[in-house]
């Protein structure tokens, strides 16, 4: 297609797009000024109990109130075409959120004639954190015949969402949109030479769909600078959406086929062949030319979104062929799996005699390193290495140190589970240098047995083989002392060892960075020897132990709807209590954990040292909560602001040693406190009885000194600091 030819049609497109979206800027005001009309005489929305099982046009559709315990199970929505009007006789399925397969037998509603849907779905629940019924996250589909079809990711306690696709959160109604009509993907693959491909594999690797299924307006803003293209769903696992194909092979004449994912979407499509450089390409499923991206200057380099009747040419690639062997005794290595550093070819595995030979890579390409991934069990540790100036290389696997870990319950019954090894820093045994390179291995997967006990591999030196079971199963979280251990005895560590030896009560330094024990239930450290047998490892795992927990007011009545930090390890925002009366789990005797309880419209707080060492409930009284005022000023009394070479404050609670060393440090630093145009700062939410010290940064992260240092504040308390005189940056 000429260049010329190319400029029209993006034209036209433009114009089709500025006309679109003046249209639709219309639209949206026309139909903001009705609402706005309409206020006063909207009635509220309809409750759980006026939606019937079987809804009717005539009734409204409410979103449920996603803080319900007693509907916790129920899935409420509708199905619309991209324009807003009904899809009745639509399939509904609701699968895990991170499944890879559909059953298409297991349809859980269908929607009526208005295109409602209403249905039970007590599999995709679970126990809240305040003890109560929530809904797990789950990937809601819907398909219907003559339509291209829709997911997304509902709402759950965790917050899940996926960029592009619509969370169900309180107060928006579940809504998927399918695209009426299909136009097929025809692709005609040529070779290098020109010539039919046959026998190549065409996968769809992901899908787009546009804003309000406007393809020309999604076009239109691809390549304005500055601005991304609008989508409503991004779909990355497309092996379950119903009817779609997600892999065609090639005729002799070269061509394929993919039916069924629907008009006026983007799809990339994966081609792979073993003569030529594996490539991604976007299709868009519409009768159009193909579009080209990047700046008008981009050359023999520009690259297109094809039409869906379209012809590609292929590449040239390379073959890199070699041997994985034992790093020390050079014997093949058989079943390890083999790819390219960037993963773009498609991984095989080692012969009988330790060979492969890797297709699909890209001869532009000047420096190919290849990767070798012993299969989980074999005790060695990956490596890699770039090939010779022929395209062939010869990967030396380090041998590690074999181990068995046999895990059971406190019945002595065997346990299913995911078991790691990761390396716990520092470890002198970490680098190993064969040849020319320097290898550092870091972490393996053990391979569970026949007998059920777990085959894996490790390093001398300090480790952790970690055992990772699903929450459901209500196992305890893991505790070890990793300084203790090893380093038995010592007690004085500097301030850059307790942040970066070995861990503490609550993570463990490893090569793969912090881990936190909460998402272990059990942790075996290791510290064998460069000489040492292989090892034989044993870990029990403990039933969780919840201990009851009430929140009462400052007159001892219950407090509900509170937020809470630090309740569970790890969780992102600020979970709110359905209940004033509910459980806390995952404690273990041997580590406190920092929790914090807030009230904001009451301006209440409380807070919780909780430990697994005992059966008594916790009560929380809540107290009104303190506040630290004062102003940042220079050492003449002028006043500094965010606006000049200062940053913020910053606030730790309590004791920070004993912080980094026993608790969990969730709830140890509070944000960042910005300053006034006038130099003045105003704390609030801070606990009563316990002890902050606040320091203040330069916008370049230099410490220039403390605000106030172990502040103790009554309940209520608001404590005036004054001018506090700090010096400025020079």
């Amino acid at each position: 297609m000429g260049e010329p030819t190319m400029i029209s049609e993006r034209n036209e497109i433009r114009r089709q797009f500025d006309r679109r979206t003046a249209l639709r800027i219309l639209l949206t005001l026309i139909v903001t000024l009705s609402i706005v009309g309409r206020t006063e005489a909207s009635p509220p929305p309809a409750s759980l109990a006026q939606v019937p099982s079987t809804p009717t046009a005539s009734q409204e559709l409410a979103p449920l109130d996603l803080n319900d315990p007693t509907i916790a199970d129920l899935i409420v929505g509708q199905v619309v075409e991209t324009d807003g009007q009904p899809v009745a006789g639509a399939k509904i399925y609701l699968i895990e959120a991170d499944a890879m397969t559909l059953n298409p037998n297991e349809v859980r509603a269908t929607t009526t004639a208005d295109g409602r849907f209403r249905f039970s779905a007590k599999d995709m629940t679970e126990i809240g954190l305040d003890g109560l019924p929530t809904r797990r996250s789950g990937l809601l589909i819907a398909c219907a015949e003559g339509f291209g079809p829709d997911a997304l990711v509902t709402w759950s306690e965790s917050g899940l969402t996926n960029r592009g696709r619509v969370d169900q959160t309180p107060g928006k109604l579940l809504t998927l949109k399918l695209v009426r009509g299909d136009v097929p993907i025809r692709g005609r693959l040529l070779d290098p030479q020109g010539r039919p491909l046959a026998g190549a594999s065409v996968e769809l690797e992901r899908l787009y769909a546009p804003l309000d299924g406007d393809l020309i307006g999604y076009l239109g803003m691809v390549n304005i600078p500055g601005h991304g293209p609008s989508f409503d769903r991004l779909f990355f696992k497309t092996s379950v959406l119903p009817g779609v194909p997600h892999r065609a092979v090639t005729g002799a004449d070269g061509r394929f086929r993919l039916d069924g994912i629907g008009r006026d979407r983007i799809a990339f499509l994966k081609i792979r062949e073993s003569r030529i450089v594996t490539t991604l390409i976007q299709v868009m499923t519409r009768e159009e030319p193909d579009f080209r991206l990047g700046p008008p200057n981009a050359g023999p380099w520009a690259s297109y979104i094809h039409g869906a009747d379209f012809s590609f040419q292929t590449s040239p690639g390379r073959t890199v062929k070699g041997s994985v062997v034992d790093d020390i005794t050079g014997q093949p290595l058989v079943g390890v799996m083999v790819n390219n550093s960037m993963k773009t070819a498609t991984p095989v595995a080692t012969d009988d005699q330790g060979r492969y030979s890797l297709s699909g890579l890209s001869p532009d390409q000047p420096e190919i390193e290849i990767v070798a991934t012993p299969r989980p069990g074999q005790p060695y540790f990956w490596a890699s290495s770039p090939i010779n100036p022929l395209g062939e290389t010869t990967v030396a696997c380090p041998r590690g140190l074999p181990f068995r870990l046999t895990i059971r319950d406190e019945a002595g019954r065997p346990v299913e589970a995911e078991v790691t090894y990761s390396v716990v820093l520092p470890n002198a045994f970490r680098t190993r240098e064969f040849g020319n390179f320097n290898y550092i291995p870091s972490t393996s997967t053990a391979s569970r047995q026949a007998d059920g006990s777990y085959l894996g591999v490790a390093l001398p030196g300090p480790g952790a083989v970690k055992v990772k079971i699903s929450a459901l199963a209500g196992y305890r979280p893991a505790h070890v002392d990793p300084r203790q251990f090893f380093e038995p005895g010592r007690t004085e560590w500097n301030a850059q060892e307790m942040y970066s030896a070995y861990g503490n009560h609550d993570i463990l330094v490893t090569s793969n960075g912090w881990e936190y024990q909460q998402d272990y239930a059990a942790i075996v450290l290791i510290n064998p020897a460069i000489d040492s047998t292989p090892l034989e490892l044993s870990a029990t795992v403990v039933a969780d132990r919840p201990r009851q927990t009430t929140l009462i007011d400052p007159e001892g009545q219950p407090v509900v709807g509170a937020t809470t930090k630090g309740l569970k390890y790890g969780t992102q925002g600020l979970p709110r209590l359905r209940a004033a009366t509910f459980p806390i789990t995952g404690l273990h005797p041997d580590r406190s954990r920092r929790i914090a309880f807030l009230k904001e419209d009451r301006k209440l707080i409380g807070f919780l040292m909780a430990r697994g060492d005992g059966d008594a409930p916790y009560v929380v009284r809540m107290q009104p909560w303190a506040v630290v005022t004062g102003r940042i000023v220079d050492p003449e009394g002028k006043p500094l602001t965010n606006a000049s070479s200062w940053s913020n404050v910053y606030l730790s609670q309590d004791n920070k040693r004993e912080a980094l060393s026993r608790d969990d440090p969730t709830i140890g630093n509070l944000p960042g406190v910005r300053i006034d145009q006038n130099g003045q700062f105003r704390i609030e939410q801070l606990i009563p009885g316990q002890k902050y010290t606040a320091e203040i940064y330069s916008n370049t992260g230099q410490k220039l000194g403390p605000v106030f240092e172990n502040l103790t504040l009554k309940p209520g308390e608001i404590r005036e600091l004054g001018d506090v005189p700090i010096k400025p940056v020079q």
